[in-house]
This record gives C-alpha cells, structure tokens and sequence, in this order.
C-alpha cells in the first residue's frame, strides 16, 4: 500500500507539468505500477490457491476421520481371544484408541454376533457392567408375567444410579446393550446415559421356530449369550434389568474370582425345593470370541439342542457343573473344594440374591442379607412391590412358604423400598444432569 501510494504522488507531481512531462509521467507510472503489482498480483494468486487447498486438505481430513469412525463403529462387530489386560497402556493416557483394542480382540467372532458399540468414545477398559434390553410388551399390557418397555427402562434406571454409587473403578464401562425391535423414548435416552450408561446395539441370536422359548418374556433372550464375544474386556458381569446393586463391587469387577481359567462364575439358584442351576440374572463372564462361536454353534446344532424353556436353562446344560445337588449343597454351605467347580466359579450368593429365597428359606435370607451386594427381584420385580422409601415394613412382613405367597400381593418385597429409592435417586440425578446441561 504504501509503494501504491508513492507512486500515487509521484505521478500526480508529473501529471501536472507540461504535456511532455505528462506523456513521461504515463510511462513512469506504467512502469512502476508493473513492476510492483505484478508480484502482488502473484502473491494473492498464491494465497488464493493455498486458501482453497486448505479448505480441501481439511475437507479430506474430515471425511476421512468420518470414514474411519464408521470402520471403527462396525468393526466392533468382529471378535478374539485377546485379553483386554495385555493391550491396556502402561500409563494413564486415555487417548488410546479404544476401537483398535475391540476390533483385535474380537477379529474371530463370527460377524452376526456382534455387539456394536461406539468405541471411538471410550477409554480404554478392563472390565464392563452388561445389561440387554431384548423385548417389552407395550404399557398398559404389562402383568405379573410379562413387562412393558417403560417397566424394563426404569429398572435400568434404577440399576444405574446404584451402580454409580457402588463402583468406584475408572476401568469399568456399563454398556446397555439394545436388540432391534426395543423402542426407548427419546426423552428417556438422555436419562440413562445421565446415570452412566453407554448404548450399544445387541444382535440377534435367533433359534428355529421349534426352539423358542414358549414363554413370552424369553423368546428374545438368546441374545443375552452375546456376551461371551465381548473379548476386549477381562471380564463382563451380565446383569438383568431387575438386579439392583446395594454393595461395593470393585473387588469383583477386578476379574480375579474367574482365575486361574474359569469360564463363568455364578450364584446357586433355590429352583424347586433344592440348590440348582446357576442364576444367569447376574454373573461374571469370561469373554472369548471362540467360545463365543462355539456356543452359537450349539444353538445350530440339532443333536445337542431342544426347546429350552430359559436362557438360564440353556446356559446350564451348555455349562452342566451346578446340576449335582450334592456338590451345590457343599457350595452354599462353603465346604467345597475350587477343583471341584468344573468351568463355573462360585459367585457367591451375595452377588444374586434372590427374592424368592426371602420366604422359601426365611432362615437363610435373613442370615445372609446384611452381606448382600445385589438384590435379584426374581418373585416380585422391585417395579411390582409396594412402593415404599427409607427402610422395609417395621416390622418386616412374614410370608408364607410354598404356593400361596406368590399370590400375595408384595411377596417377598421386604426389600422392594431399596428399589424405589433408586429409581427416585436416578430420577433426580437425570434432572439435574439434563437441566445443567441446557443452562
């Protein structure tokens, strides 16, 4: 600008001599101007080109970065053997590309079982809370027997508040996992996610027509076996939306009780009269994409498979060692030897506590339950008993054994008010998490 502007007045000094002077001083001004403007000129050429080069340098960049975050999304759908323990930093670097460490640690699973996830969103981790949502009858169906969508989102709502307060781990994701076909609210999606959960997507493991369950509320429920393709992690504690954790649980999320190479660790269930099955409402999995297709095979397999009438009844007969009474019986009393556990460790019955229990063995509920970490409300859902807050009845209600307390309405719901203080609990953190959010 300022050569512009000496030129400017030389010129103008030139200009008003004499018609001579004039002619020189077009030539002088011609001259000068080309000889500044046409680097100039270059120059904003220059500057021009880089501009847009960068524009599409960038662009690239960003559809590429899309691009691998769509790869990485869906190479969470394949799956190993790896040990998520082997392939976490040494260091405290949360950077680390968590998609990587999925996309190894499952790259044997067969492609139907897999769990998507949105791993370019997650630290790395060494052990997860896994929750299915697989079907829901619409509200206002619901019954004793089958639940509505709304029953299953707030018992997840529930279940997640009370994880926050009884995980203090930063190495252990919670993963709501969602098979096509169940509906959540949009409203309700930013609430879960308030009290910790990560959505994912559940595939689905379908059996022949023949096979399916006759029950309703477990014709989806193969889907749950996908967990055991969740190879990234060491371990994974399988949870239903009718589980509520009232303990510390860091100990147990440590994986240690699955060594040195148990398969499963479980709780006995109290299942007609004696200790039988391991309850599948909640225990820790080893994942292993290999035994992850393994397992699906069986699904395929005509020889080994029949109409079993639960996920939990399959579970079992796929991993026969809690069917020998004697051996259970050893196990609840704490008399058993571990070499004698087969593939499934010992839970401990104060990671499933179930309710049933609270009437069928009165004795044994109340001898246990101050050391209980997670309430299973397997006869009355927690969303099914009277709605109370602050402590159970005083004094506790009794209840009938046998037949007859099924009937009753708040059987074996002593504990049910634990269930609704949570939910109020989630509840309240979701409001203020969702309200701080807009501000």
């Amino acid at each position: 600008l300022t050569a512009f502007r000496d030129l400017h007045l030389t010129a103008m000094v030139k200009i008003n001599s004499s018609s001579k002077a004039r002619a020189e001083a077009r030539a002088f001004a011609l001259r000068s101007i080309s000889k500044v403007a046409l680097p100039v000129i270059l120059i904003v050429i220059v500057l021009l080109n880089w501009n847009a080069f960068g524009n599409e340098f960038h662009q690239n960049g960003a559809d590429m970065a899309l691009s691998n975050n769509n790869n990485e999304e869906s190479t969470v759908a394949s799956a190993s053997e790896t040990s998520v323990g082997a392939m976490l930093p040494k260091n405290n670097n949360m950077n680390n590309n968590w998609c990587d460490t999925v996309a190894k640690a499952r790259s044997n699973l067969l492609p139907e079982l897999a769990i998507t996830v949105p791993c370019q969103k997650m630290k790395p981790a060494k052990s997860a809370v896994v929750v299915f949502l697989t079907a829901g009858v619409p509200d206002g169906k619901a019954n004793n027997k089958v639940f509505s969508g709304s029953d299953y989102i707030n018992g997840v709502m529930a279940l997640g508040a009370s994880l926050q307060d009884h995980i203090t781990r930063d190495d252990t994701h919670m993963l709501l996992l969602i098979r096509e076909g169940f509906t959540i609210p949009e409203d309700k999606v930013q609430m879960l996610e308030s009290v910790g959960w990560t959505f994912g997507k559940a595939p689905k493991v379908d059996v022949e027509q023949k096979y399916v369950p006759r029950f309703e509320r477990y014709k989806t429920l193969y889907t749950k076996t996908s967990i055991i393709g969740l190879s990234e992690y060491e371990c994974v504690l399988l949870m239903d939306a009718d589980t509520l954790t009232v303990g510390n649980l860091d100990d147990l999320l440590s994986c240690n009780i699955l060594q040195p190479n148990f398969r499963v660790a479980g709780a006995l269930d109290y299942y007609r009269g004696s200790w039988y099955h391991f309850n599948t409402g909640s225990a820790l999995w080893r994942p292993c994409s290999q035994e992850m297709n393994r397992v699906y095979g069986l699904t395929k397999n005509s020889t080994f498979m029949q109409r079993f009438e639960s996920d939990q009844i399959f579970t079992n007969t796929v991993y026969p060692d809690r069917t020998d009474r004697e051996l259970n019986a050893k196990i609840i009393e704490g008399t058993s030897n571990q070499k004698d556990w087969g593939q499934v460790a010992d839970l401990g019955w104060q990671y499933n506590a179930q309710t049933h229990v609270e009437y069928q063995l009165p004795e044994f509920w109340e001898a246990h339950l101050r050391d209980v970490k997670i309430i299973h409300y397997t006869q009355f859902k927690g969303w099914q008993c009277p709605e109370r807050h602050g402590g159970p009845p005083e004094p506790k209600k009794k209840f009938p054994k046998g037949n007859a307390c099924p009937k009753i309405p708040g059987c074996a719901c002593n504990e049910g008010y634990q269930w609704f203080d949570y939910l109020d609990k989630a509840n309240s953190r979701a409001s203020k998490k969702i309200a701080s959010t807009k501000r």
